[in-house]
């Protein structure tokens, strides 16, 4: 992988009994210690599973772990992935629709 290609990565966290209040202290957490060539782009909580999937952009695998662990994300593992999340626009308002 080029140092110059972002590619998108996922921590999986199995956190039992995790909460919506645990996922906002993590976000918060990672924002705290945000670093250059890593970016948090959303965190997806499955409760019913105790699974956290905390979702980057990087250049990378270190640079992830490396911000997961400073964070204290309590991640199984980060892999590189294809999909995820992405930001949504609203297509109403791009078309200037009420």
């Amino acid at each position: 992988m080029s140092s110059d290609v972002e590619t998108r990565f996922v921590a999986e966290c199995r956190w039992p009994d995790v909460t919506r209040s645990d996922v906002g202290a993590l976000d918060r957490r990672l924002a705290i210690h945000a670093r250059s060539g890593v970016d948090h782009v959303g965190t997806t909580l499955v409760p019913e599973d105790d699974v956290v999937l905390v979702w980057f952009e990087a250049r990378s695998f270190v640079a992830v772990r490396d911000l997961c662990l400073a964070a204290s994300v309590p991640f199984d593992r980060v892999v590189a992935v294809e999909g995820g999340p992405r930001p949504v626009t609203n297509p109403r308002s791009e078309r200037n629709l009420p």
